[in-house]
């Protein structure tokens, strides 16, 4: 899903910018014609980068920084710094590709992607990290807004990956409770211009240009509404219905709204399904200072200090060993893309997996897995160790 859509605006962003040369400045990005999350998604990234720089500078300086002449001074060079810092060729083509399948995950599932994004080492964190992490992004801000808004009335310190969560679900919630069809339909717009950015000047305007509707499916799982996931997949497999203009989203959202008023409303009980987005973000640009990322932890060490490895028992009997489930080209891709080329930690997942009893409980052990090691459930790698995993249970040879 997408995988179309994205390698276009990819080549298209390429094209718009740095072209054929071998740098590209921050200025020139800004000044291109391309989507405006993407330009969100550079300034801070490049702002992350030069305030990493002076706080390593600054670090044992006996100057007083702190003074405002010389923070309103430094607010100007910064701006100055950050508009003609240079990517090389190589680099900005990675953040092209990062940047791009971010905005898509932040646009198409907002409240996974932001609980991804700023918890990817830790199950907490400060506010101060979370605001830095919300900069970059430009999509949906009433979600940013609102949040903010609420840390600072409540002088929030700190929030843990829970919170947050919940946060934004409530936050979700009363945002659409009270909408009409065609207002939720509107609040897919970012998708839309988003996804039909490189389309002909002659073209019609972006949202009459018909999207996947499982991308809609997702947009809709990610708030928890139910009703709305069920009648879009059964006009996918009932109408072949497979694609829709916002004004089409529309009419089947007011359509479910008036057949039931609660339709609107999350169920905090909705699980999400694991299928194939397609958009994930192989390596997801890091938001920290100098110090964390010397202090980082391998990621085996990671999963296992948030006690995730569970206790080792006897392998149940009748139930197949994940080793000889997973083929050797399967073992490869999964150690690179799941587990970060980490062999250590793939052997110790599958040991506790191989010592689960049921799909059940590996199911909640493997998204936690995800969580902790920042892989988009819905990639196909994660979807495909997901297929293998689960053949564990279901195999014949399985006992009942």
């Amino acid at each position: 899903m997408l995988e179309n859509e994205t390698e276009r605006l990819i080549r298209n962003v390429e094209a718009r910018t740095i072209g054929k040369n071998q740098s590209v400045s921050m200025r020139e990005i800004l000044a291109a014609e391309v989507p405006h999350p993407l330009k969100v998604f550079f300034r801070s990234d490049v702002e992350r980068i030069l305030n990493d720089e002076l706080r390593r500078t600054r670090t044992h300086s006996r100057f007083d920084y702190s003074n405002g002449e010389v923070e309103a001074l430094q607010r100007k060079m910064n701006s100055i710094l950050v508009l003609n810092f240079s990517f090389l060729r190589e680099e900005f083509l990675q953040k092209v590709d990062d940047g791009v399948h971010l905005v898509l995950n932040l646009l198409v599932r907002p409240q996974w992607t932001l609980t991804s994004f700023i918890f990817h080492t830790n199950a907490s964190a400060s506010v101060s990290d979370v605001k830095s992490m919300l900069a970059y992004f430009g999509g949906h801000e009433y979600l940013k807004e609102i949040l903010l808004r609420y840390i600072d009335e409540k002088r929030l310190e700190s929030l843990t990956m829970n919170e947050l969560q919940n946060l934004l679900l409530r936050i979700d919630g009363e945002y659409i409770r009270r909408k009409e069809g065609s207002e939720l339909a509107r609040m897919t717009g970012p998708i839309y211009e988003f996804i039909n950015f490189s389309t002909p000047p002659a073209a019609p305007a972006p949202h009459a240009i018909p999207v996947q509707t499982k991308v809609f499916v997702k947009f809709f799982e990610d708030k928890r509404l139910r009703l709305i996931c069920e009648v879009l997949e059964q006009h996918i497999a009932q109408r072949g219905v497979n694609e829709l203009t916002m004004d089409q989203l529309g009419e089947i959202l007011e359509q479910v709204r008036r057949t039931n008023d609660e339709a609107f409303i999350p169920d905090e009980t909705f699980t999400k399904k694991q299928s194939a987005l397609g958009v994930a973000p192989e390596s997801p640009p890091v938001v920290e200072t100098a110090e964390a990322r010397n202090e980082r932890p391998s990621s085996s060490q990671s999963f296992e200090r948030q006690q995730l490895i569970q206790p080792v028992r006897e392998k149940r009997a009748g139930l197949p060993d994940l080793n000889e489930i997973i083929s050797n080209r399967d073992r490869r891709r999964i150690i690179k893309k799941i587990f970060r080329r980490d062999d250590a930690q793939y052997s110790a997942i599958l040991k506790a997996l191989n010592a689960m009893a049921s799909w059940k409980d590996a199911s909640v052990y493997i998204d936690k897995l995800f969580i902790a090691n920042e892989v988009d459930p819905y990639s196909r790698d994660a979807v495909r160790f997901l297929e293998l995993v689960q053949q564990r249970f279901t195999s014949r040879n399985a006992s009942p």
